[in-house]
C-alpha cells in the first residue's frame, strides 16, 4: 500500500528525457529536512511522472519504516537537485 501525501515539487524546471535517465533507479538521501523526513532519510527512485511531452517529475519512494504505508514524493529537476543526493554504497554520485 502506498501513501501519496500530495507533495509534488513541480515548481522549477521539469526533467527532460536525458536528465531523467541519470536518476532512474538511483538510491537517494535527503540533503535537508522537509515534511517530516529527516536529513539522511533514504529512498529509491521508483519512476517518473510525465506532465507533458518530454517533461517529467521524479517519483521517490522513501524507506520510512515508522509509517504503515509507503511514502511517495514527486520532484522537479531543481527540487531534486536541491533536496536529494544520489548515493551508491554510501557515497555521492559524481557526474
Amino acid at each position: 500500500m502506498y501513501k501519496f501525501n500530495g507533495w509534488m515539487m513541480r515548481n522549477g524546471t521539469p526533467f527532460d528525457e536525458a536528465a531523467i535517465q541519470e536518476w532512474s533507479g538511483a538510491a537517494v538521501q535527503t540533503r535537508k529536512y522537509f515534511l517530516g523526513l529527516a536529513v539522511g532519510t533514504t529512498g529509491q527512485v521508483l519512476g517518473t511522472l510525465q506532465t507533458a511531452p518530454q517533461q517529467y517529475l521524479l517519483l521517490v519512494e522513501w524507506d520510512h519504516s515508522e509509517q504503515a504505508a509507503r511514502r511517495l514524493d514527486c520532484f522537479s529537476r531543481e527540487a531534486a537537485e536541491s533536496y536529494l543526493l544520489r548515493v551508491a554504497d554510501g557515497q555521492e554520485f559524481v557526474s
